[in-house]
């Protein structure tokens, strides 16, 4: 359902009816761009509060 939001997806395959947002490619990277960053993020927050916290108590 995701891929809608960047593309056109064939959503009943048999037919040819595509669904889906129309972007051009220069918004498609923008977005692929702040969506990659966002999950680094959430990443090195989680990591940082599971892992990394406890080490650096001191600080």
């Amino acid at each position: 359902m995701l891929d809608m939001f960047v593309g056109r997806v064939q959503f009943f395959f048999p037919y040819e009816l595509k669904i889906g947002v129309k972007m051009p490619y220069a918004l498609y990277v923008v977005v692929d761009l702040i969506t990659r960053i966002g999950l680094a993020a959430v990443a090195l927050v989680f990591v940082w509060n599971t892992y990394l916290s406890e080490w650096f108590s001191w600080i």
